[in-house]
């Protein structure tokens, strides 16, 4: 092994070019950052050998490992420290021993329907060869978090190392009919004006089905009504916020005799 071609420099090099080169390099192949362990190693034991006069004189005298022995019969760079304590130098900590690391988690963002997070449910799905079942209780929220441990990336450099986890992040789709509001679900009801003027009872379409409310007299369009406790579930309990239900207007087609009684109305007609 040449430990100049290994560093990437010339023999000439002088002591500055040597720990730069060491230092771009290293950072490249740590295997902290997912890098060549092995080239690591080469990386460190030829600045090991460069990076010191005496080492590095003897180095040049008997020319490469191939060609003799520098360094007496036990021809070991690291012999009497570890490479990791090179890069504490450099770096400023000490090397984190990737053996004893448990592996990488997996972070995934699950999208789940409006239905879904109100009514809570039951996703299957597969990461790293694992099929994985998850029940999911209701009134879930975008970007709320769960973790399963142990379902994550092995450790690439011990089998018997922990695994990782599996991360989700929960993405609540949008939905055209029911608009959530904090606790609350809005939506809207539309009836004919003077069935919001006079009063009735009318049904709604709610997540859990069709619900009948009473529009009070002399209601006027776009008053809002709340209904407690009918709106989204808040999460791990057994509270929920309120539906509130806008009432909107329509205007259908009138006759004569119709427009005409208005008319007596507005003039404050019999």
């Amino acid at each position: 092994m040449d430990y100049y071609s290994v560093l990437g420099v010339n023999r000439d090099a002088d002591e500055a070019e040597i720990k730069k080169a060491y230092r771009k390099l290293a950072k490249k192949h740590h295997p902290d950052k997912n890098g060549d362990e092995e080239k690591f190693k080469e990386i460190t034991a030829a600045y090991d050998v460069l990076g010191d006069k005496k080492k590095r004189q003897q180095y040049d005298q008997f020319g490469n490992t191939g060609g003799g022995n520098p360094f007496g019969s036990g021809g070991n760079p690291f012999a009497g420290g570890d490479f990791s304590d090179i890069f504490e130098q450099f770096f400023g900590g000490r090397r984190r021993d990737p053996r004893q690391s448990r592996g990488e988690d997996y972070r995934i963002n699950m999208q789940f329907t409006f239905k879904e997070s109100y009514h809570g449910c039951r996703k299957e799905f597969t990461i790293n060869g694992n099929r994985i079942a998850m029940n999911f209780k209701a009134g879930l929220r975008t970007n709320q978090q769960f973790r399963i441990k142990g379902k994550g990336a092995p450790n690439p450099y011990n089998p018997q190392a922990p695994h990782g986890d599996v991360l989700i992040n929960v993405i609540v789709q949008h939905d055209l009919e029911y608009i959530l509001q904090g606790d609350d679900i809005w939506i809207e009801r539309y009836l004919d004006w003077y069935d919001i003027m006079l009063g009735c009872k009318t049904d709604v379409q709610t997540p859990d089905g069709k619900l009948s409310i009473k529009i009070p007299k002399n209601s006027k369009p776009d008053k809002v009504l709340r209904l407690v406790d009918k709106g989204f579930p808040i999460y791990n309990t057994s509270n929920r916020g309120s539906l509130l239900v806008k009432l909107k207007a329509t205007w259908p087609e009138m006759t004569a005799d119709q427009l005409e009684l208005i008319k007596k109305i507005k003039k404050g007609g019999g």
